[in-house]
């Protein structure tokens, strides 16, 4: 089977994103978003924004928003989505495994969903949203569960298996994630897991996938700064 970097990979599946199943996506519901808290007139970041799917509904919602991704394919959709919909978003090509390339205390509000299980090392990450998070700012990550069946412990895993294509992933553990949060000098408001209800085992049944309903699936860390 063939391998592809995260960025080839999505340039690839840019055009398919929004209309292929994806139950880690459908389990999250609206619950990420929520939890950012009230947005109106606050700046948003949402790093690793694909085809902008959070993006828009943040700025439905009055928030000012800008979407960095490493996809340009995928930014090409986030942009069409924003002039559709008439809403202001920036979207900026960028490779933020190392620097995320703002100033320090831009933001009101990070989010960063399903991103996570791309990144072999995640601190640099979370010391980058710290610095550019304001004081008392509010993070929301979402990660692929370590306990999910599709991605097993340091090996790739297969995202679009239609095509036959697979890209890197990494588990990441609840105790690992912690103590990164702990050590940049975040804290833990809230951690929360998902699911697949009845609904995803149906969708999942008809799709191939796993089909052990309570089986957990994703999982959402909230932190302020």
């Amino acid at each position: 089977m063939k391998e592809r970097s995260v960025k080839e990979q999505y340039g690839l599946w840019a055009k398919e994103y929004d209309v292929e199943f994806n139950p880690a996506i459908i389990s999250e519901k609206e619950k990420p978003i929520k939890s950012l808290g009230k947005l109106k007139g606050k700046k948003v970041l949402d790093l690793g924004c694909g085809t902008g799917r959070n993006s828009v509904k943040i700025a439905e919602k009055g928030a000012e928003v800008i979407g960095i991704d490493l996809s340009k394919e995928m930014l090409e959709i986030a942009r069409e989505k924003a002039e559709k919909f008439n809403l202001n978003i920036q979207f900026i090509e960028q490779d933020f495994s190392d620097k995320i390339k703002f100033k320090s205390e831009k933001f009101d509000v990070i989010i960063c969903d399903l991103v996570f299980g791309h990144l072999k090392d995640t601190f640099p990450v979370i010391k980058e949203m710290k610095r550019v998070l304001k004081k008392r700012g509010i993070i929301v990550i979402t990660d692929l569960h370590p306990f999910a069946w599709f991605l097993p412990p340091g090996r790739k895993y297969d995202v679009f298996s239609a095509k036959k294509v697979k890209s890197q992933g990494y588990k990441h553990y609840i105790y690992e994630m912690f103590r990164q949060f702990k050590k940049a000098g975040l804290n833990l408001l809230d951690i929360e897991e998902f699911i697949i209800d009845k609904k995803i085992e149906n969708l999942c049944k008809k799709q191939g996938f796993s089909d052990k309903k309570g089986q957990v699936i994703t999982l959402m860390y909230v932190l302020k700064k």
